[in-house]
């Protein structure tokens, strides 16, 4: 993605200026877990895990790369614990006419309304969670302290 693309940028600029040597072969490279991993489930579907941090701009960007994909879509959406409500806001605001279905996952999103899922915690995600429908592509983007890395650990068990 292009904010991917900065940040690779960024790091070389920084190797520069500092005057260490560019990496020859970075074929080995991996994103740590929950930072935009993906994960071809046994159904193959696409998990796409960004379960580890969250901000208004990066919710917006995770959402706009998973709207850009073809087929059945699903955004699971975490609460952003050091954001406030006009942040949330916005991340419902930007929601609305995606080609996707949508589950909203902590409280800040209690107030909202809309043509979404809605869960209290995790665990409540977990337990009533359809595992047999049918995706192309599933995003699970959040704070962690949400720990929707326990959810993504159960969909790659069960998908």
């Amino acid at each position: 993605t292009k904010e991917w693309l900065k940040s690779i940028l960024f790091g070389f600029k920084v190797l520069e200026v500092l005057g260490l040597p560019f990496p020859k072969d970075i074929s080995s490279f991996t994103l740590a877990a929950g930072r935009g991993d993906e994960t071809i489930l046994k159904n193959g579907c696409t998990l796409i895990d960004e379960s580890y941090n969250a901000s208004t701009s990066s919710m917006i960007n995770a959402i706009t790369n998973l709207n850009l994909f073809e087929g059945k879509k699903l955004a699971v959406i975490g609460e952003m614990k050091e954001s406030l409500q006009e942040e949330h806001q916005k991340i419902i605001t930007f929601l609305k006419d995606k080609d996707m279905d949508i589950i909203l996952v902590g409280e800040e999103f209690t107030k909202f309304k809309g043509n979404y899922s809605w869960f209290k915690s995790t665990e409540d995600l977990i337990l009533n969670f359809d595992y047999k429908k049918q995706y192309d592509y599933i995003l699970v983007k959040s704070s962690n302290s949400v720990n929707l890395n326990i959810f993504v650990e159960k969909i790659k068990k069960n998908g």
